[in-house]
């Protein structure tokens, strides 16, 4: 076997990022990385999404995307379901780099990969990434767990190399932080985390060279976590200081990043004298960190939510035999990390793999092989064997079933919260990387299942609205939109009306401290202060969210220049936010306004130079203004970011052919349809490009056909999918209404089924009482009878109350209308066409009118808090209402129940369009006794203990 390397030296530093790197270099304080790059070659290192370590780790060490690989986040359920772990070895469902190195023959030392505990039987030395972790004070036990260290016959020889923070001196301490001594250690724990990372990267250090000196090996990965944590504990302090950041703490600390930075260079020193000049050298991060403007104010309160502070792009660095000297690398992204070994080690790349190996790195480009999956080749992989190996999303919903069997008992509250917790980030986790890789089908219902699961969780709603807006679902999204904005509404008005309470009590004790500036801090525990915090920023509603999701439906639904009034006024509330003027030159680019595309895309510039949508929109500017060689230079400058953006080489081949230079334009248009094989419009330059221009009309044909059967499958697409979308006429303005038409307006020849439908308690008896006034045949068997709570009937059909059992009686409805509760609406038959007409009524009257006939039955009170019944209620019609969105075979019309009573003639009129004027509007009008709206006014906690037949309802 020939090998382009005799030995691969692989170093990971997390966050690592060239923009504080390179003025350091060139003052002289990095000379070993500077050595490093002058003798190979450098570049940057995209990131994937969402930007958590354990699962872009996996992805260097895999060349896949998580959602293949199975590493989704910083913890998961243990194998049992009854608890939670820090993310497991057992979890990664493919080959890594090592294991593939272990089938054929060759030796890897692999020294605290994230993640690796338990560690695997390869051939070598693996070191878990517990191993450094100090477990208390130093004159206390510090045994390693077992799966920390493999051989296990080093366990103590590593045990022993290890450096606890409390043998960490002055010396040591003082070029990181010159002022420590003064510093309040009772008070400010800052020093104690920078002393603790510092003696965390020595243990590894020191694990490293001890098995570069002392053990053989073909691959040594080596992994240091130790500038991630300088930089969330201490970015904030970096220079330049702002504003927001106190001068004592800004002299105590601004030294910190900048040392942690010179100590990597010195232990990268000690490595590349181990490791010789025969070996090739690869030093990658996983992601940036802001060091500049862009560095967040604050961090948002949620799991991961310091990711906010990661910057889209790391570092790239390779130096060894073979490798160019002093050159640039453009358009790596980790993906690429294990390609490129197997190619140095002359082994094939799997065709799974999601990256490639950056031949341009190369003096002479390697011979690429290929294997379809090195998961299907049989051989020594030294994995963990398939039985102990685990998917913690399959066994948490194992344990639930057997919960629900009976077989396992429920867990207690505190330990069900954190693993449903934990679960449901990592579902959140799967869904944002399958979006990351393009795979926004399989995102979607992940996030519909999560958001209205947890309709408080705002990051589920935006991310599902990114999704919507990838799938072309316009009116999903619009609608999503809307909801997100009254759900945000509501929180605010929920989270301001505790703050006052808050506020209260903080009045009260700075009164008893006789203090009455005291700070908040110093009033509040950590929960308490935790909560305060919380309430502070839930009370507050983001004009920019608000308007700029509003802007992104609109842009999405092609009303331009709407899109622009949304996304100006949130302009005027953030202004500093580069995907903002990318959405506003988006919006300027469909209008054709290229010269003020191109203003939005260049403050946008101003804010991230480094943001290759902004270059493509530059680019897409310039071509519009006829300008081509200045498209080409934004697009290669897109493309040198970020390789994997279809649109920006489809741009470069558009300019490319402009400037008459046909081979590079139908170079680069292939580029486009390698990386997306159905982008329609690439197809077709090619096709024509190869027509016209270069004679070839075999390429030409096969372009053209390709194309066509896109437009072919997009068609079938439309028919099936949220793009069938028909929009509705406007309805009065008295009805709360959304039209939604899917599918054929005729129903292909069949009759409609006509489905009543709401929460129990919104006037569906009522509207079943206009239906059949109008001339509407019903299907009702009459087995419940009128009461106080509905004097003219409920019109119900006993076997509509077993649909999801049963569906077969649907033909029996076919051409009538049928009362369907709302929940069993997903459980309709897909065989039938259906108009559903669906009631919306106040929650608050809702919850009162159930109490009421709950009363009335004889069953007492609610067993659940009317504030819990409201919030299940909503989670349960944002679910209902997202699936009907997507329904070819329904159309949909939703009303408001106060608005029929207040305009009768009004909603029955537009009823009656609804149906295809089949029902007779003053009919129906007349059918309307807004006498029996009652349940105004009294809260639902009051009516709950309320017994009189004064708390019934009209509504069904």
């Amino acid at each position: 076997m020939t090998r382009f390397a005799k030995k691969v030296l692989l170093i990971g530093w997390d966050a690592a990022d060239w923009r504080v790197i390179n003025p350091l270099m060139d003052a002289g304080k990095m000379p070993a990385l500077q050595s490093l790059i002058e003798r190979g070659v450098m570049g940057n290192l995209a990131t994937l999404h969402p930007v958590l370590s354990p699962m872009l780790w996996t992805s260097i060490a895999t060349g896949k995307r998580p959602y293949k690989h199975g590493i989704l986040g910083f913890s998961e359920p243990t194998a049992d379901g009854t608890g939670v772990r820090p993310v497991s070895s057992r979890s990664r469902k493919t080959k890594a780099l090592w294991n593939i190195l272990n089938q054929n023959g060759l030796k890897s030392n692999v020294i605290a990969w994230w993640p690796s505990a338990p560690v695997e039987p390869i051939n070598g030395v693996m070191i878990s990434n517990h191993y450094h972790h100090a477990a208390g004070p130093i004159d206390k036990p510090w045994p390693l767990a077992p799966g920390t260290v493999h051989p296990p016959r080093l366990a103590e020889t590593f045990a022993n190399l290890r450096l606890h923070p409390q043998e960490l001196t002055a010396d040591e301490i003082l070029p990181f932080i010159p002022r420590a001594a003064e510093i309040d250690q009772g008070n400010d724990k800052r020093l104690g985390m920078a002393v603790k990372t510092l003696a965390e990267a020595s243990s590894v250090h020191a694990a490293a060279t001890w098995a570069m000196e002392n053990q053989p090996w073909d691959l040594m990965a080596v992994y240091y976590d130790a500038i991630d944590h300088f930089c969330h504990g201490f970015m904030k302090y970096h220079p330049p200081r702002r504003q927001h950041i106190p001068e004592r703490d800004f002299e105590l600390y601004k030294d910190v990043v900048q040392g942690g930075y010179r100590f990597h260079d010195m232990m990268l020193a000690r490595l590349l004298e181990l490791a010789g000049d025969d070996t090739t050298v690869i030093l990658v991060s996983d992601h940036g960190f802001h060091p500049d403007h862009n560095r967040p104010v604050s961090i948002p309160n949620e799991p991961a939510g310091p990711a906010v502070e990661h910057r889209d792009f790391g570092i790239f660095a390779m130096a060894g035999p073979g490798v160019k000297r002093d050159a640039l690398v453009y358009g790596a992204c980790l993906l690429d990390v294990t390609p490129t070994v197997l190619t140095l080690f002359d082994l094939p790349v799997g065709d799974d793999m999601d990256g490639k190996p950056l031949v341009q790195a190369f003096e002479a480009v390697p011979d690429i092989s290929s294997v379809p999956s090195w998961d299907a080749i049989d051989g020594d992989a030294a994995m963990h064997p398939a039985e102990i190996q685990s998917d913690p999303l399959a066994e948490r919903a194992a344990l639930a079933q057997l919960v629900a069997l009976g077989y396992i008992e429920r867990l207690d509250d505190d330990r069900e919260k954190a693993v449903a917790d934990t679960a449901r980030e990592l579902r959140y986790n799967l869904a944002r990387a399958f979006m990351d890789g393009d795979r926004h089908a399989e995102a979607a219902p992940i996030l519909e299942e999560l958001y209205a699961q947890y309709p408080d969780e705002h990051r589920f709603g935006v991310q599902l609205a990114l999704c919507y807006r990838a799938l072309n679902w316009a009116r999903s999204l619009g609608v999503l939109v809307e909801q997100l904005h009254a759900r945000r509404t509501e929180q605010a008005r929920d989270a301001s009306e505790k703050l006052r309470a808050w506020n209260a009590k903080l009045a009260q004790r700075r009164a008893e401290a006789g203090n009455a500036d005291k700070p908040a801090a110093g009033l509040l525990d950590d929960n308490e202060r935790r909560e305060w915090l919380r309430l502070r920023g839930a009370a507050t509603v983001s004009a920019y969210d608000i308007e700029y999701l509003r802007g992104y439906a609109k842009l999405a639904g092609r009303d331009y220049q709407g899109a622009l009034t949304h996304l100006r006024a949130a302009e005027q509330a953030e202004p500093a936010r580069p995907g903002l003027h990318v959405q506003i030159g988006e919006a300027y680019l469909r209008l054709r306004c290229y010269a003020a595309a191109e203003c939005a895309f260049r403050k946008a510039a101003a804010v991230d130079p480094e943001n290759p949508h902004v270059h493509l929109g530059l680019a897409r500017s310039q071509l519009g203004r006829g300008r081509a060689a200045r498209a080409a230079e934004e697009a290669i400058r897109a493309v040198s970011l970020t390789y994997h953006l279809p649109l920006a080489h489809y741009v470069l081949g558009r300019a490319l052919a402009r400037l008459r230079r046909y081979d590079d334009a139908a170079n680069a248009l292939e580029v486009a349809v390698a990386i997306n094989p159905n982008f329609r419009r690439a197809h077709l330059s090619l096709a024509q490009l190869y027509e016209r221009r270069l004679r070839d009309e075999n390429k030409a044909a096969a372009h053209r056909r390709t194309a066509q059967d896109i437009r072919r499958a997009g068609r079938r697409a439309e028919r099936k999918g949220e793009q069938a979308q028909i929009p509705a006429p406007a309805a009065p303005a008295a009805l709360h209404e959304h039209l939604t038409v899917r599918g054929a307006d005729k129903a292909d020849g069949r009759q409609f089924i006509t489905v009543v439908s709401g929460l129990p308690r919104t006037g569906t008896s009522m509207m079943m009482q206009m239906l059949a006034a109008g001339g509407v045949p019903v299907l009702t068997d009459g087995k419940r009878t009128a009461d106080p709570g509905n004097p003219r009937g409920y019109y119900e059909y006993e076997p509509a109350t077993r649909l999801h059992k049963e569906r077969g009686w649907l033909k029996e409805a076919v051409g009538k209308s049928v009362k369907i509760v709302a929940q069993l609406l997903p459980a309709l038959a897909p065989e039938h066409c259906y108009r559903v007409i669906f009631m919306r009524r106040d929650l608050d009257e809702v919850l009162r009118s159930q109490q009421a006939m709950l009363t009335r039955l004889g069953h007492g009170a609610s067993p659940m808090p009317p504030a819990r019944l409201r919030t299940v209620f909503r989670q349960q019609l944002r679910q209902i209402e997202l699936w009907l969105a997507k329904q070819q075979n329904v159309r949909t019309l939703f009303v408001d129940y106060d608005g029929v009573l207040k305009d009768p003639r009004a909603a029955a009129a537009a009823i009656g369009t609804f149906l295809g004027r089949t029902a007779d509007a003053d009919a129906m009008a007349a059918a309307v006794d807004p006498a029996l709206h009652r349940q105004r006014g009294e809260t639902p906690d009051a009516a709950a203990a309320n017994t009189t037949e004064r708390a019934t309802a009209a509504a069904g």
